[in-house]
């Protein structure tokens, strides 16, 4: 099967906070992440519809400091309960650089990331 993602997608596993339009939070964590979205996993994702726009916010911590990415996205495809595939709609600068450090770490080829974003933004 040909591989028609147009942006490099890393396996990661970081925790992500989707925020639905009434208030309510659903908790998950990110198995796998790219420049245009994510596939993300959770214990209940039953209240994520496909084609809703959530607010997200992901927390990246590590020994020194918390790094926040925060942004829109909407629901493109749901795995019953326990799955559901995100594309990001819009991002802060901020937020779209730090993903762009973390993919080019994570997959070991900065160029091409940069390339990705270059293309895509």
């Amino acid at each position: 099967m040909e591989n028609k993602r147009q942006t490099t997608r890393v396996q990661s596993r970081y925790p992500i906070s989707l925020l639905k339009a009434n208030g309510q939070i659903v908790e998950g964590e990110i198995r796998n992440l790219s420049l245009k979205g994510s596939y993300i996993i959770g214990d209940d994702l039953s209240l994520i519809k496909v084609w809703e726009t959530l607010r997200f916010r992901i927390d990246l911590k590590d020994v020194r400091r918390t790094i926040t990415l925060c942004g829109k996205a909407k629901v493109t495809r749901t795995l019953g309960s326990i799955a559901v595939g995100v594309h990001f709609l819009s991002m802060d600068v901020e937020s779209a650089q730090h993903l762009v450090q973390i993919l080019s770490y994570a997959s070991g080829d900065g160029d091409q990331i940069e390339k990705e974003f270059l293309e895509n933004y």
